[in-house]
C-alpha cells in the first residue's frame, strides 16, 4: 500500500500514535470509562476511510491495473470503506440516540451487525484469495 511518492512509513506511525493519544485522552478526561468512547470510534473509522480511499485512489492511478478479484488487500478495504462509510453516522450520532430515542437506537444498531457481517465476510474472501505461496504457515 505504501510505495514511494506515497504516504510514508513515518507519517502512518505518526496517525497511529496521534489516534492512541486521542484515545487514551478521550478515556481518561474526555468521555470517561462509563460511556462508549465515540470520539475514538469516530476518529478510527475515519482513519480507515482515509487509508482506504488512498488504496482505491493508488489503484486507479496504475498504469498497468491489476486483477483486484484476487487482491486480498482489495476485499479487506472494500470491506472497511463500506462498514466504516455507513456506520459512522450512527456513531457520529449515538449518545444523542440514546439519550433520546433508545429504540431507533436499538433497531440502527442491527444495520451496523449486518455491515459488520459483510465485513467479516469480505475479510474471509481476502483470506480465501492469497497465493498459494502466501498460505503457508510462518
Amino acid at each position: 500500500v505504501l510505495e514511494p511518492g506515497m504516504i510514508k512509513k513515518s507519517l502512518v506511525q505518526a496517525i497511529c500514535f496521534l489516534f492512541l493519544a486521542g484515545s487514551v485522552i478521550n478515556l481518561f478526561f474526555i468521555q470517561g470509562f462509563f460511556q462508549l468512547d465515540t470520539y475514538t470510534i469516530i476518529a478510527g473509522n475515519l482513519g480507515v476511510l482515509f487509508f482506504s480511499l488512498h488504496y482505491f485512489k493508488q489503484e486507479l492511478q496504475k498504469k498497468q491495473p491489476d486483477n483486484v478479484s484476487r487482491d486480498p488487500l482489495f476485499w479487506i478495504s472494500l470491506g472497511a470503506f463500506i462498514f466504516h462509510t455507513a456506520s459512522l453516522p450512527y456513531f457520529v450520532f449515538f449518545n444523542y440516540l440514546n439519550r433520546t430515542n433508545m429504540q431507533l437506537s436499538a433497531i440502527l444498531i442491527r444495520i451496523v451487525l449486518v455491515l459488520n457481517f459483510f465485513m467479516q465476510t469480505s475479510y474471509l474472501i481476502a483470506f480465501l484469495c492469497r497465493n498459494p505461496s502466501q498460505k503457508k504457515l510462518i
